[in-house]
């Protein structure tokens, strides 16, 4: 089934990168197809549901058919109000996707990164605005599962960078004493080249109200492409 479901997908690999990043480094639990509308449920910090569909009909008979799962992932505006409709919210985070075209030439930066180890993924938690999203157990995974970039003043991390489940780069921050030198900016470069290499498209996810990492992105090249929710219910 999750072969199907994956050919149906690639079918529009762009609007779907999403969950097809996400297929290949979570197990998948549960997937339903009608028509051309696919979801899928795996486990990363949570057990996460993606729906992809631009048929309303087919998603609403999706939407029947997971009616109990509590955490939904990456839904587009059109989708958010079904499927809260009726539910108790616990939250809903809404992003704004951008994506890094491949003509896009990145500058040139000189202030050096390293690899990020397993090992930091409780100090990188402690210092994230969205503890209340995530765990440090998933951080971890990412660090083990995709790699990421660290700067250091000595022996210390004060900023990071690496990739969530669904691909998308992100978990940049850098420590308030050492903003405003580059680093974001650095770290940013250097993820971009790593997900070039790896043959996929750089693409972020950012809160409208988070207007450095939306003016940082958009310094880069990145062009605005849709909005993006991930809701868990009580």
């Amino acid at each position: 089934m999750i072969e199907r479901a994956l050919r149906i997908l690639e079918k529009n690999r762009v609007q779907n990168r999403s969950i097809i990043n996400f297929c290949k480094d979570y197990p998948i639990e549960l997937v339903e197809i009608v028509g051309e509308s696919v979801a899928i449920k795996g486990k990363s910090d949570r057990d996460w549901v993606y729906i992809s569909s631009e048929n309303l009909e087919e998603f609403k008979e999706l939407l029947k058919r997971i009616s109990a799962e509590t955490c939904y992932a990456v839904l587009e505006d059109w989708m958010l109000p079904y499927v809260i409709a009726d539910r108790e919210v616990d939250w809903i985070l809404s992003c704004i996707r951008l994506y890094l075209p491949d003509y896009v030439t990145l500058p040139k930066t000189t202030i050096g990164v390293k690899p990020l180890r397993p090992e930091m993924a409780d100090y990188i938690f402690e210092n994230y605005e969205y503890r209340e999203y995530t765990d440090s157990d998933y951080i971890r995974e990412r660090i083990e599962k995709a790699g990421g970039f660290g700067i250091y003043d000595g022996e210390t991390l004060v900023g990071w960078i690496m990739t969530q489940d669904d691909g998308a780069i992100g978990i940049l921050n850098v420590l308030p004493a050492y903003r405003r030198r580059g680093y974001a900016k650095a770290l940013m470069i250097s993820m971009i080249q790593k997900v070039r290499k790896s043959g996929n498209v750089p693409f972020v996810q950012i809160e409208e109200s988070n207007i450095p990492s939306m003016n940082l992105a958009k310094s880069l090249g990145f062009i605005e492409d849709k909005n993006v929710h991930w809701v868990k219910f009580k």
